[in-house]
C-alpha cells in the first residue's frame, strides 16, 4: 500500500470541498492543462475514500508541488493560494515541497 498522511480530524469538510470545486470550475473555464484538474480530482477521491481520514502520498506530493510552484504565472500563482490553504486547512500548515510521489 501507498505511503498515507493523516488529515486533521477538525478539518473543515465543506471549506475544504469548496476550494476543491473552485480548482475544477478554474479548470473548466480556462481549459487549463490536466495537471489543475489532476490535483483536485485526485485529492477529492483521497479524501472522500478515506472519508476525510488521509491522503496519498502522490496527492500529498502534488499539493506540495501546488504550495511551491516552479513557475509564477497567473495559474500557478491562483493554484498556489488554494493550495496553501487547502494544506493549513488538511495538515494545520503549509507543508514543504518535495520531490516526486514520495
Amino acid at each position: 500500500m501507498d505511503r498515507i498522511y493523516p488529515v486533521k480530524q477538525e478539518c473543515p469538510r465543506n471549506e475544504v470541498k469548496a476550494l476543491i470545486d473552485e480548482l475544477l470550475l478554474r479548470h473548466e473555464q480556462h481549459g487549463r492543462a490536466s495537471s489543475t484538474r489532476d490535483f483536485p480530482t485526485a485529492l477529492r477521491k483521497d479524501l472522500t475514500n478515506s472519508d476525510y481520514q488521509f491522503i496519498t502520498a502522490k496527492t500529498y506530493a502534488q499539493l506540495s508541488r501546488w504550495c511551491y510552484p516552479e513557475r509564477w504565472s497567473d495559474r500557478e500563482m491562483y493554484v498556489r493560494r488554494i493550495a496553501m490553504k487547502l494544506s493549513e486547512m488538511l495538515f494545520g500548515e503549509v507543508i514543504p515541497r518535495v520531490q516526486g510521489s514520495l
